[in-house]
């Protein structure tokens, strides 16, 4: 009797709002630049192949490496110390290295 006047009270409980539709989904605008560079890589990876100067093989002997190798190469370089900090150029013993971002942009001239 109990359990019945339980689900006969619940039942006279509001609804809850309905939730909002989702936004509709907008097509995402490129910048300039974005697109400039996109159509200069495209133009420069068809010449190189054109002139046979881009490798387009798959697992080729002279680089037994694959995608997970590179990961984990970037990775090691990216979020362990190559050196002690503090000290004069010493081997890391593997310690793991704070993540941080340049405060300044990086200018090489090669």
């Amino acid at each position: 009797m109990k359990l019945a006047l339980v689900f006969i009270l619940a039942g006279c409980a509001e609804l809850p709002a309905p939730l909002p539709w989702p936004p509709q989904e907008r097509e995402i605008e490129t910048p300039q630049t974005s697109e400039a560079l996109q159509e200069y890589y495209h133009k420069l990876e068809v010449t190189l192949r054109a002139r046979g100067l881009l490798r387009t093989d798959q697992r080729a002997k002279d680089a037994p490496f694959d995608k997970r190798d590179l990961l984990a190469n970037f990775e090691t370089i990216v979020f362990y110390d190559e050196y002690q900090r503090g000290s004069a150029f010493e081997k890391s013993n593997g310690q793991n290295a704070k993540l941080s971002k340049w405060a300044a942009p990086i200018r090489v001239k090669v």
